[in-house]
């Protein structure tokens, strides 16, 4: 009679021990399943910050009739734009007659191609992605347009 309890009380550990890997197993799955959602959430921001950065190089250029040389010239207009994205990565920006661009990195396959009217491109480096959004020419002969437009009323 002693032997048929203890098989008893020692399926009964069994199956407590089975669940518990079970669920150990299930926890690491949804854990490890969460952090890339959690990553792409992190990208899309990055691209809607980089998004505004050049916006206000726009409304910038409208205004000035000319893309902004530095990221100061913008400060007016984009007050808050961090120097770095969610990863500790600088932003990088410059401009010439033809475009302005911002680029940083994001881990690799974080990033979407979806920046809407912007130049969108994805360059791998390994671990890590490299983006850059830009404005070409078209929009700065629209912003040169538009610049002369309101100097030619301007006393």
């Amino acid at each position: 009679m002693e032997s048929h309890v203890l098989m008893k009380r020692a399926a009964s550990l069994l199956e407590l021990s089975l669940t518990c890997v079970l669920l150990v197993a299930v926890a690491g799955g949804v854990l490890c399943s969460a952090g890339k959602p959690v990553a792409m959430a992190r990208a899309r921001r990055t691209v809607n910050d980089m998004a505004a950065f050049l916006e206000a190089g726009r409304q910038y250029a409208s205004l000035q009739g000319v893309w902004p040389a530095a990221w100061q010239e913008i400060h007016g207009v984009l007050p808050r734009m961090p120097e770095n994205n969610s990863w500790g990565r600088a932003y990088t920006f410059a401009s010439d007659a033809r475009r302005l661009w911002i680029e940083t990195e994001v881990p690799a396959g974080t990033a979407k191609a979806d920046a809407g009217r912007y130049g969108f491109v994805v360059q791998s480096r390994g671990s890590w992605d490299l983006i850059r959004l830009s404005i070409g020419k078209d929009h700065g002969q629209a912003a040169r347009l538009l610049y002369q437009q309101r100097n030619k009323h301007a006393p």
